[in-house]
């Protein structure tokens, strides 16, 4: 009995922007269009923002979803935590995981839709903040996805990839109090990735405001010499959440022991978070990297460097070429030889016939 294996790709369609260029061409087969509160009035928005009181139920807006399809949809609806990615910005998890505290303040009028082809229909938007809820400013997602994009493999197929896409719609909470930004960096490390050797350092979000236009840069350095670096951000740093900055050293194969001086600086809000401390490519990193098919090549306890290495091997494909070359000339020398020794005899012999 063979194993069928379903992979689905989801791809999210961000309402972040403005909602009308993403609901012009529809994702998923439907459209989603934020309106927020305004007194007693709707108005289209980019995402939802909204100032609760706590422990009180407080309506944030509402989304017009519509069906493009000729075909019946069913609509899902789910409130998602919003993360930062690595590169920084803002990003979303999928459907169905848990939520934390923050996301569970968020309230929906349906969570499933069942709609007829062109059809319309309008979701609440509620935001209910625990009474002990602390200030500042969090934010969270609606995702808003059409059920059935994805595909079973058929017959005796073992596995196929289909695409999922969905709209997350942003909804900010803003709980009145002082406010505070704050960015620490931490825990740095290395590790064997299947792109090449991987640095890390953590990023977190401290504070209780979503940081903007964040950016600063990584560097490592090996036995004072710098190795690697690069830019990180502008982008977006989501209240209460963490990252990894990443920086690939693809040329770099060390060995188990190696030390790295690494480095990172992250600007904020007229600030900076920084980070230095030394990291080690330990044993587990070289398993993990050799792995992958990227052998280590380098020691930096007086190994000999790639560079080098392939200098010397050059050398020595230089002198094997001299020695072939001599060992040719000297058997065309021997061939000379002999051929001269034939012309004496032969000579020697005419000459006694004389």
């Amino acid at each position: 009995m063979s194993l069928k294996t379903t992979i689905a790709a989801l791809v999210a369609a961000t309402a972040l922007a403005a909602p009308a260029t993403a609901s012009a061409a529809g994702v998923g087969g439907i459209t989603v269009k934020p309106e927020q509160r305004t007194g007693t009035a709707f108005a289209p928005a980019a995402f939802l923002d909204v100032v609760p009181k706590r422990g009180v139920p407080t309506l944030a807006g509402r989304l017009l979803i519509r069906n493009l399809e000729r075909r019946e949809l069913t609509v899902e609806l789910d409130a998602v935590d919003a993360l930062t990615a690595s590169n920084l910005g803002y990003a979303y998890t999928v459907s169905g995981a848990r939520a934390r505290g923050r996301t569970g303040w968020i309230r929906l009028s349906a969570h499933r839709l069942v709609l007829a082809p062109g059809q319309k229909a309008r979701v609440a938007v509620t935001a209910l903040p625990a009474t002990h809820a602390r200030p500042g400013d969090y934010l969270a997602g609606i995702s808003v996805e059409a059920v059935g994009q994805r595909h079973r493999p058929d017959g005796e197929a073992r596995m196929a990839i289909s695409r999922s896409e969905r709209y997350v719609v942003g909804v900010q909470v803003r709980i009145p109090g002082p406010r505070s930004a704050r960015l620490e960096l931490s825990r740095g490390a290395v590790k064997g990735m299947p792109a090449g050797v991987t640095f890390l350092v953590t990023a977190r979000n401290s504070g209780n405001v979503m940081l903007k236009d964040v950016h600063g840069d990584i560097s490592v350095h090996r036995l004072g010499r710098r190795i690697a670096t690069a830019s990180v951000g502008p982008g977006t740093f989501v209240t209460g959440t963490s990252a990894k900055l990443q920086l690939l050293a693809a040329t770099e194969r060390p060995r188990a022991g190696t030390k790295y001086r690494l480095t990172a600086r992250l600007h904020y809000k007229g600030a900076t978070a920084r980070y230095d401390d030394t990291v080690v490519f330990g044993e587990r990193q070289e398993r993990a990297q050799e792995s992958y098919g990227r052998p280590s090549q380098s020691r930096d306890d007086g190994g000999i460097p790639l560079l080098l290495e392939l200098a010397l091997a050059l050398a020595a494909i230089a002198v094997i070429a001299a020695i072939v070359l001599g060992l040719r000339r000297q058997q065309r020398t021997r061939v000379r030889l002999a051929r001269l020794d034939a012309l004496e005899q032969q000579l020697a012999g005419v000459s006694s016939d004389v």
